[in-house]
């Protein structure tokens, strides 16, 4: 929901700009903290797609509440394993044939980070395989890890170790969905479209919003409407903090079992989860992919045949909807923690925070943005203290050994 803003030159505490999750969250962060804040809708076009076509939608709610955590599963190779795995489902991720291996390897990592945790020591981890083949051996990553990267991110080969630790570690946290109650606790969105941006002020169609300003929005997003001096290379910087864009359908039917989230193993989407008497398959693709170009009831028809292909018989296209996010999955590779240091370095030089997945171009969590910016807008505590807790986290000793049937909480 929506509505027009009526005066120029308002005055707020805090005015987000974006209408991702992390504008969504940060919106609702501040107002439990007592703060006045406008949320203002940043209809870009999006990349490659015709105009009119908006930066991104609001997520809808999902269904999952404080209650309790929904009940999680993985789908390998056509088989819905719940989480936590047992002993069983353990065995039955991988082919027979390949069980003995799997289990020796598995036992000599676990052995090999005790014996580190008792002894001091252990072995550089610069990449995504070194993390998970120090805690779970070389075939887990094979059959499980790899194919899920590849899907997520692209090739798993030049990732960085971050990913797998939050993604995978101990310093994730529970549930990638945004709680249904943090729509009513953010409000609307004022409709009008952002012309520029500098320290202190955004500028709308509609005339001036005066207060902190802070942004959800995608590095190239921001330079478009960044209106206050900064060096050109940011330009570069920008460039090469490398994200790919996201896209959401909508199916209808359900998923098995009472299953509320699907983690999925080779396959062309990557999760699935359950909203009402709909299915939300998730996927992760390159700027100009089909999954990305092509309308959206041909999208829908090529995965609900994926999908029965996978083992999640019984989706329909019929009144499917499409939600595509631009640049919404980080990627991190060589040189990204140092460009995205210098990246928010200079837009807080310029008085604008940035926040959220877009902002921060870090696979966050609703639950991380949240912690993120309670401290950084409401504690004052410093960026870089912010971003390495909450975007790059430093190693906990329950890390060196995190549990397989967690397999990943983002």
């Amino acid at each position: 929901m929506t509505r027009k803003p009526n005066a120029p030159g308002r005055e707020f505490d805090f005015i987000v700009v974006g209408e991702g999750t992390g504008a969504l969250v940060t919106t609702a962060t501040l107002r439990r903290h007592g703060k006045s804040v406008i949320r203002v809708g940043a209809p870009f076009p999006l990349p490659d797609r015709p105009v009119g076509s908006g930066w991104c939608a609001e997520p809808p709610p999902t269904g999952f509440d404080a209650a309790g955590p929904p009940a999680r599963g993985l789908l390998v190779r056509g088989t819905v394993l719940p989480l936590p795995l047992t002993r069983g489902g353990l065995a039955r991720l991988l082919p027979v044939s390949a069980l003995g291996r799997a289990g020796v390897a598995l036992a000599r990592a676990r052995a090999s980070a005790a014996i580190a945790a008792f002894v001091g020591g252990g072995r550089e981890e610069r990449t995504y395989k070194d993390w998970v083949e120090y805690r779970f051996g070389e075939p887990l990553y094979e059959a499980i890890f790899a194919p899920y990267a590849r899907a997520r991110f692209g090739p798993p080969e030049s990732l960085l170790c971050g990913v797998a630790r939050v993604v995978h570690g101990q310093v994730a946290t529970a549930g990638s969905a945004v709680p249904a109650r943090i729509f009513h606790d953010a409000g609307p969105t004022e409709s009008a479209m952002v012309t520029a941006i500098r320290e202190g002020c955004v500028t709308t169609e509609a005339g001036e919003l005066h207060g902190a300003v802070v942004v959800d929005l995608p590095p190239d997003a921001v330079l478009r409407v960044w209106t206050g001096e900064h060096d050109a290379t940011l330009d570069v910087e920008a460039a090469h903090l490398e994200a790919r864009h996201g896209v959401e359908v909508f199916l209808t039917g359900r998923l098995p079992g009472g299953i509320a989230e699907l983690h999925v193993i080779d396959a062309p989407f990557f999760r699935a989860v359950a909203v009402g008497d709909q299915v939300s398959l998730h996927l992760a693709v390159e700027p100009g992919a089909p999954e990305w170009c092509d309308e959206d009831s041909v999208l829908a028809e090529r995965l609900v045949s994926a999908a029965t292909a996978c083992g999640l018989p019984g989706l329909t296209a019929a009144g499917a909807q499409v939600r595509r996010l631009a640049r919404h999955n980080p990627v991190w590779r060589t040189s990204h923690l140092t460009r995205l240091r210098t990246w928010t370095d200079a837009l807080v030089d310029g008085g604008i925070e940035p926040v959220g997945r877009l902002g921060l171009v870090a696979p966050m969590s609703p639950a991380a943005i949240a912690s993120y910016a309670e401290d950084r807008l409401i504690h004052g505590a410093t960026l870089r203290d912010c971003i390495r807790a909450h975007v790059e986290p430093p190693p906990r000793d329950a890390e060196a050994r995190p549990r397989l049937s967690a397999f990943l909480t983002r």
